[in-house]
C-alpha cells in the first residue's frame, strides 16, 4: 500500500476515535394542543453527547416521561427545568414529553398559543410541529409554517434556521361547534300530533315483520373462540382495535379503554407475545394494529 494512502487511513481513523468529527444532531419538538388549553409537548434529540445528563428548560411540567429505546429514563426537576440522566455519552437518542397550560391563553372564544423555542446546542437540524384537533378553526399563525392535514388532525411545521439562536412560534384559533338542531315551530304541532299514530304503527310494524341485520364487520367464529381465551382488558383492546381499520395509537387505546398506562403497557405486551397484535414505534409513540394471524377467517 501507498505510504501516502496509508497516513491517510491512520490519520482518518485517529480524528474518529478523539471525537473531533461529529454526529448530526437534530432537536425535534411535538405540540399537541387540547381544547382544555392542555397540551403535550415531546422533545426528540439526537445528540452527540460529552456528558451523562442533559438539561431541557420547561415550565409548569406534568406528567413527565423521559425514555430512549431501551426504556424510562431518570431525571429530576429544578425551578427552570429538567434534568435527565442519560444512559450512555456519545451519540444518543431519547424523548422527553410533558404536560403543561402555560402556552395557551382564552379571550371569549379567541385561543392564543404562544411558545418560545430556545435552541439549546448548536443543533443541525431544528423543527417544530404543531398538532391540533380537527375541528380547529386558524385564525393566524406565525410566518414560515407550513399547515396540512394528517390522521384527522391539522398540523403545522416550522424549520428553525440553523443560526437562530431563538424563535417564537405564536398562533390564534378557535373551535367550530355543531350548531344544535332547531326545535320545531309551534305551527307545525298539529301536524306532528296527527303524525304521532302513524308513526308508532310503523315501528310495530317493523319490529315485528324486521329482518335480522348482521354488523357490517363482525367477528368471525374462530376469532370468537381466540378472544374467549384473554382477560378482560385484553378483550377490550382486541375488540377497539378490530373497529379501527389503520390500527391505534397507544395513547388513543388508554384514552378509549380507560386502562391504566402502566397496565395497558403490560397487557400490550402480553397480547403481542400471543401474536393477537402489532407494536410499531412511530419515534414519539407506539401504533397498534392487529396481527393478520388473527385477522384470518
Amino acid at each position: 500500500m501507498n505510504s501516502k494512502i496509508l497516513f491517510c487511513l491512520c490519520f482518518v481513523i485517529l480524528v474518529f476515535q478523539l471525537g473531533l468529527v461529529n454526529a448530526f444532531e437534530f432537536h425535534k419538538v411535538e405540540i399537541e394542543l387540547y381544547e382544555t388549553g392542555d397540551a403535550v409537548v415531546r422533545n426528540m434529540f439526537f445528540i452527540d453527547s460529552v456528558n451523562n445528563s442533559f438539561f431541557l428548560p420547561a415550565f409548569s411540567p406534568r406528567n413527565i416521561n423521559a425514555f430512549d429505546k431501551f426504556g424510562k429514563l431518570n431525571y429530576s426537576l429544578s425551578n427552570e427545568g429538567i434534568f435527565i440522566n442519560l444512559r450512555k455519552k456519545g451519540t444518543y437518542s431519547f424523548t422527553v414529553e410533558y404536560l403543561s397550560n402555560v402556552f395557551t391563553s382564552k379571550n371569549a372564544s379567541i385561543w392564543k398559543f404562544s411558545y418560545d423555542f430556545y435552541k439549546l446546542r448548536n443543533f443541525d437540524k431544528s423543527d417544530i410541529t404543531l398538532i391540533l384537533p380537527q375541528n380547529t378553526k386558524l385564525l393566524s399563525f406565525s410566518t414560515g409554517g407550513i399547515i396540512y392535514l394528517d390522521d384527522s388532525k391539522i398540523k403545522i411545521d416550522w424549520n428553525i434556521p440553523k443560526e437562530s439562536l431563538s424563535e417564537r412560534i405564536e398562533i390564534e384559533y378557535t373551535f367550530e361547534m355543531h350548531k344544535p338542531t332547531s326545535k320545531p315551530k309551534s305551527t307545525n304541532l298539529f301536524i306532528y300530533v296527527l303524525s304521532l299514530p302513524v308513526i308508532v304503527i310503523g315501528f310495530l310494524i317493523f319490529f315485528k315483520f324486521k329482518p335480522k341485520f348482521k354488523l357490517k364487520k363482525s367477528f368471525s367464529k374462530r376469532q370468537e373462540d381466540l378472544i374467549k381465551t384473554l382477560t378482560e382488558d385484553e378483550r377490550r383492546i382486541v375488540v377497539e382495535l378490530f373497529k379501527s381499520e389503520k390500527g391505534l395509537t397507544q395513547k388513543k387505546l388508554r384514552l378509549i379503554t380507560g386502562i391504566p398506562k402502566a397496565t395497558l403497557s403490560r397487557t400490550l405486551r402480553k397480547l403481542e407475545a400471543k401474536n393477537f397484535i402489532e407494536i410499531r414505534n412511530l419515534g414519539g409513540t407506539n401504533l397498534i394494529s392487529l396481527t393478520k394471524w388473527f385477522l384470518e377467517k
